[in-house]
């Protein structure tokens, strides 16, 4: 299933949501970054990863999609775009872009994913990593056969 990310590559927050900017007081409604000055700014509510890379949730992603989110956000929020900027922007480039690492490396594997969403709908996994849910494990083999099938075909 293949994924559009939208045109600005900022995730927008929920219309009812502003966060004032620390650096020039105007409200914000997008997420990382004042839309009037382009500063670092933290969401008004704690993000999922999807939201963080500002694609829907799915169990499936195309990961050309995920990469290209990831990189446009990545570029935004790179630390060294803030370095002139004192040390608040720079911290707070560092977290957003730790977020988004968190965000990337847990959703472009597909078992990460299927964890991390299941854990997003109150689900527990025990200590040890196993699963205890029978009906996500068959859906994660179900997965795991699908791409395996996809792979054969696409390389074959």
């Amino acid at each position: 299933m293949n994924h559009m990310v939208s045109s600005p590559a900022i995730a927008p927050m929920p219309t009812s949501t502003k966060i004032i900017c620390e650096e020039c007081n105007h409200p914000s409604t997008q997420a990382f970054l004042c839309e009037h000055c382009g500063m670092p700014i933290p969401p008004a509510h704690p993000m999922n990863h999807f939201e963080s890379l500002n694609i829907p949730p799915d169990w499936t992603i195309d990961l050309a999609t995920l990469q290209k989110a990831y990189l446009t956000q990545s570029h935004r929020l790179h630390p060294d775009r803030f370095s002139r900027h004192g040390d608040r922007a720079k911290r707070l480039s560092m977290m957003l872009t730790t977020q988004l690492n968190d965000a990337f490396n847990t959703l472009k594997d597909p078992l990460q994913r299927a964890i991390y969403m299941r854990t997003q709908h109150g689900h527990t996994f025990t200590r040890e990593g196993s699963i205890k849910d029978p009906m996500l494990l068959m859906q994660i083999m179900e997965t795991q056969e699908k791409l395996s099938h996809l792979k054969e075909q696409f390389q074959g």
